[in-house]
């Protein structure tokens, strides 16, 4: 009985336009957003305050996780836009059979082609949505940024305040430590009543409490802040004991068209965009598609006359696909995305423009 084995081997190639984009980092998504050429924070001065901003952007976790997720929707946007360029592979493959039969031996080498050509703007559309979402993520890990950066520093003032206000309740017992002295020795020589050395126990006391609630407050306030710096909360935090010098105001007559530069409008916007696209891109689905092959190589029961024109192989072909019942799947796709777009235009207008003329 005659056994036949094939062993291939296919390696599948993706076939690159010489003007096709390296992948985008972080940085350069980054890049695409307009932002403060100054950071905020340098108007205060305080080199310990722009050391705990850069800290906490560097091992707060919120920060890594919003990272991660910038990274995977470039990743995702590389992918989409692939489906536009034709795919190749190599294929190498070997036939033999049991019975040593010259005839049954071969060899073949191939390359093979297929591009779907994108007649409605199907996977270009794709291509956009995929874009504007790594533009739209890259803008909310911006506003995250920000975000920390703003936490970070209000936990830093926060530590200063905890810390100056337990100085002065230390110094509040120390005056009420010695108020307490005076009145015992008054009361000792018969110069005072009973009544004001227990009002004075009592002050001293309230003192007392007041400073070990400060003191845990502080404690609390120096976790907080060692927590968005991605350090074991232990309340070792080292800062000032003062405020940093308060910077000057803003200037009036600051225009409006700044509000787009916002991170959180921005994301919002490339949102929109984003549904605007995955409308096409299910419009387009519903319509035919045209597929391109081709496939070419040679084969010879000997490897080394493999190359020998008379052995060369090649076959082309064109698959023109219309969908013509699909139980409405492709119809629910379309009233998916429109149902997305204006949820999309709906949660542009409320949480971003209305929240920032609140703010205003």
């Amino acid at each position: 009985m005659k056994k036949l084995f094939f062993l291939p081997l296919v390696f599948v190639l993706g076939c690159a336009s010489p003007k096709m984009e390296a992948k985008q980092t972080i940085d350069e998504m980054r890049k695409t957003i307009k932002q403060p050429k100054k950071h905020w924070a340098l108007s205060f001065g305080d080199k310990d305050l722009i050391s705990f901003i850069k800290e906490a952007r560097k091992n707060n976790y919120d920060m890594k996780n919003a990272a991660a997720s910038v990274e995977k929707t470039v990743a995702m946007a590389t992918q989409a836009g692939a489906n536009l360029k034709p795919n190749l592979g190599v294929a190498l493959g070997q036939t033999g059979a049991s019975n040593n039969v010259p005839t049954l031996r071969g060899t073949s080498l191939g390359a093979q082609v297929s591009w779907e050509v994108d007649l409605w703007g199907r996977m270009k559309a794709g291509e956009e949505a995929a874009r504007a979402s790594a533009k739209a993520v890259a803008a909310d890990y911006l506003y995250a940024q920000y975000s920390i950066d703003a936490a970070t520093a209000k936990a830093y003032f926060a530590v200063i305040e905890a810390k100056l206000q337990e100085q002065l309740s230390k110094e509040n017992l120390k005056l009420n430590q010695e108020i307490m002295k005076i009145v015992e020795v008054k009361f000792d020589n018969g110069l005072s009543q009973a009544q004001d050395l227990s009002l004075t126990r009592a002050s001293l006391a309230n003192a007392t409490q007041s400073l070990e609630k400060v003191s845990q407050g502080k404690r609390l306030a120096m976790r907080s802040l060692e927590t968005i710096l991605g350090r074991y909360p232990s309340a070792e935090v080292k800062t000032k004991k003062t405020f940093p010098r308060v910077p000057k105001n803003p200037p009036a007559g600051v225009p409006s068209t700044l509000l787009e530069d916002r991170p959180d409008i921005v994301a919002a916007d490339q949102r929109v965009a984003v549904a605007f696209n995955r409308l096409e891109e299910a419009k387009a689905a519903r319509l035919p598609s045209l597929s391109l092959t081709g496939q070419g190589g040679g084969v010879s029961n000997q490897l080394g006359s493999i190359a020998n024109p008379a052995n060369a192989f090649w076959n082309l072909g064109a698959n023109l696909l219309a969908p013509i019942f699909d139980g409405g799947k492709r119809k629910a796709q379309v009233d998916i995305a429109t149902a997305e777009q204006k949820q999309a235009v709906a949660c542009f207008h409320r949480p971003a423009i209305l929240r920032t003329k609140s703010e205003g």
